[in-house]
């Protein structure tokens, strides 16, 4: 009965993402220089982030090493923190701010705000990540490969959390 149910819903959805994060990592190898042609927008929400001790400064640098541009969505009613992360940064041109004031009451806060995100993201590919979330230095190559591969539109990543 097992073998059946497995016929009916097809392979595993999740051994044929390994087959996929498989056959990118073993094209990175063999295609050196290639020109990508894509881009990417790295992209957060930050409210506060010196406040709360996030790692805001060491996720936006690191999104700044594969991405071709950084969006920061600012929800904070005073711009102070943001601006002293864009000038912990500098300011290269790869960084555009939107500030949108959050309300703390409204239920849907987080919503509305990934979809401004959404809205201002210019490039292709969009990766977004939360403040507290910093891409790791091994993996900028591959994320850079990965959006060659015509046939895919998604790249789901497992994270781990401390």
């Amino acid at each position: 009965m097992q073998n059946l149910d497995r016929k009916r819903l097809g392979p595993n959805p999740r051994n044929r993402q390994r087959n996929i994060i498989k056959k990118v990592k073993r094209d990175l190898n063999s295609k050196p220089n290639l020109n990508l042609g894509q881009r990417i927008t790295a992209c957060t929400m930050i409210t506060d982030p010196f406040t709360y001790d996030y790692p805001i400064y060491e996720a936006c640098y690191n999104a700044l090493q594969f991405a071709d541009q950084l969006l920061i969505i600012d929800g904070s009613d005073n711009s102070v923190e943001c601006d002293k992360l864009v000038s912990l940064l500098g300011n290269s041109g790869k960084i555009k701010i939107v500030r949108n004031y959050w309300n703390p009451d409204s239920p849907l806060v987080e919503v509305n705000q990934r979809n401004l995100m959404l809205k201002h993201c210019d490039y292709e590919w969009i990766a977004p990540f939360d403040a507290d979330e910093v891409f790791h230095e091994n993996d900028f190559d591959f994320f850079r490969r990965f959006i060659i591969d015509k046939q895919h539109n998604i790249l789901v990543l497992s994270y781990k959390h401390y």
